[in-house]
């Protein structure tokens, strides 16, 4: 199979290699974890399901047929019209004329999820620092972990172009860009462009899944840009945990996610995701039992006893008692600009108190100050 070109990526044959996770050194990071899922993408311009129903309504796949109109107007959500639709409620010819208008409708998501929030309203460089510490080099970690339920490139597109953090590595994944400043850029704008090729006679001694080293992206449920010889890497609708177990690859993902989270001390940072996937839900549940002392810190817009209160609907009882902090303020709140000014001549003054007290909570001792995270200019 031919190499692809540099706006393509290739992700690592889907070989049996996947299966078994390397050896980690578990001293190179943090034993602090991120979860994300549509809600944090939401503050950048990102879409929530209902969101994306109302677009998938417009695309002209569904308007030309009345089958499909009618399936999208009478389900919640556009997931479970897919896993309605593959459970043969409708013919195969509008099944893929559905798949063609949810893969079209994560383009038009890229669209606006372009500016990644530089609107004014989210202090990046904040943002920066909080995403840093999962790794926190400044303590002498050289290694960290951000898991997504996503299939967006928010991640991709933000954390290249961040120059506070370890290198970037979408585990297991390489990206043809050649490396000039100018493409650089175009990456940036247009990754909605590019595609991921899981090639399945890649040969054995390529890249591996090895995570040390690096500030790891984990996408849980694939990409929209992810392709295999047999179609997309995208893991939507209905019966995700059966469709993981297909792919090698996404297999070893949801394995190194169990791995992690029962590690001792260990906490994870979940911001968006409304614990709709049984088989993630699964996972942290049993890293909150006993023997296990998994510790959760949740970001939703809701209150405090509603989300323990869908824990417990969710079969989460242990998760329920291991929300250790909460936060349900509004994203540009917690990353504002306040105690921020910049002068004008580009020189920055900023309060030392840098990240949110919960936060702060969240990552214990050894939180990076921002003044030496960004030295100010005097």
């Amino acid at each position: 199979m031919s190499e692809p070109d540099y706006n393509g990526v290739t992700v690592e044959a889907e070989a049996k290699r996947y299966g078994k996770q390397p050896h980690i050194d578990y001293n190179r990071f943090p034993h602090r974890f991120l979860l994300t899922g549509a809600g944090f993408t939401k503050n950048f311009g990102g879409w929530l399901a209902a969101e994306f129903q109302e677009h998938l309504l417009s695309k002209a796949q569904i308007r030309s047929s009345p089958e499909l109109l009618q399936l999208v107007q009478t389900v919640p959500s556009f997931e479970q019209a897919l896993a309605k639709a593959r459970n043969g409620l409708i013919t195969n010819v509008n099944l893929k004329a559905l798949e063609e208008a949810i893969v079209d409708g994560f383009k038009d998501q890229e669209m606006a999820l372009r500016g990644s929030g530089i609107d004014g309203s989210i202090n990046q460089t904040r943002l920066a620092l909080f995403m840093s510490q999962f790794c926190n080099r400044w303590r002498g970690y050289d290694t960290g972990f951000l898991f997504t339920v996503n299939q967006d490139l928010w991640f991709e597109r933000y954390l290249r172009r961040t120059k506070h953090t370890n290198p970037l590595e979408l585990l297991g994944v390489d990206f043809y860009f050649p490396m000039s400043s100018t493409n650089f850029q175009r990456m940036n704008r247009f990754t909605m462009d590019a595609s991921a090729v899981i090639n399945g006679d890649s040969p054995p001694g390529n890249k591996k899944l090895e995570p040390a080293g690096f500030f790891n992206i984990v996408k849980l449920h694939g990409s929209h840009n992810w392709r295999t010889e047999g179609g997309g890497l995208l893991i939507i609708g209905g019966d995700k945990e059966s469709a993981i177990k297909k792919s090698a690859f996404l297999t070893a993902y949801a394995e190194l996610f169990r791995e992690l989270l029962v590690l001792e001390d260990a906490r994870l940072f979940i911001i968006g995701y409304g614990f709709n996937d049984p088989h993630i839900n699964v996972t942290i549940e049993e890293a909150c039992t006993p023997p296990n002392s998994l510790k959760l810190w949740i970001w939703d817009r809701g209150s405090l006893s509603d989300m323990c209160q869908k824990l417990l609907s969710n079969n989460m009882v242990n998760a329920s008692r291991s929300v250790h902090g909460f936060m349900s303020s509004a994203f540009g709140e917690v990353f504002s600009m306040h105690g921020w000014s910049q002068d004008a001549f580009g020189r920055i003054d900023m309060e030392r108190k840098a990240l949110d007290p919960r936060i702060m909570a969240f990552f214990g001792e050894g939180v990076q100050p921002l003044e030496e995270f960004y030295p100010a200019k005097r």
